[in-house]
């Protein structure tokens, strides 16, 4: 699972209360579906709606909330195992990744079984780390 806050990590951005504020204005003009005037982390751009469902607090998105340890979540309804986890050199969490996972681990008190790990050299994409990832899943699996 990568990034564990879209919140958090979107509120880290400079640009973000500039986005946030065009998003808003936009929707309020009935224009939500159009794009925004800036690329999102240089990469792509996003409608006005889409921004704001993805990047703003108590919308349906933030269900990881990092940014608030002790915010409730709906990670708190999963009644289910779980196994989390982030790669080591992920650039795309507001916090460390184990601290993160720990605090999702948390929020999803009810889960039976939650374990987590962190893929070691392994970046957001997981790119070059598909094989060892596939069989972290498939021996987590196999002890459940």
């Amino acid at each position: 699972m990568s990034p564990p806050d879209m919140v958090g990590l979107a509120e880290k951005e400079t640009y973000h209360k500039k986005l946030l504020d065009e998003s808003k204005a936009m929707v309020e003009d009935g224009r939500g579906g159009d794009m925004l005037t800036q690329k999102i982390w240089d990469w792509y751009y996003l409608s006005a709606n889409t921004y704001l469902n993805l990047n703003s607090r108590d919308y349906p998105v933030d269900i990881f909330n990092t940014y608030d340890p002790d915010k409730t979540s709906l990670l708190s309804e999963i009644k289910i195992p779980v196994f989390a986890f982030l790669g080591e050199k992920d650039n795309a969490v507001i916090i460390p990744q184990k601290e993160a996972l720990e605090i999702i681990k948390r929020k999803a008190a009810n889960a039976p079984i939650f374990d987590i790990d962190i893929i070691a050299r392994a970046a957001h994409f997981y790119f070059g780390k598909e094989k060892e990832m596939a069989d972290k899943i498939i021996n987590w699996l196999g002890s459940i």
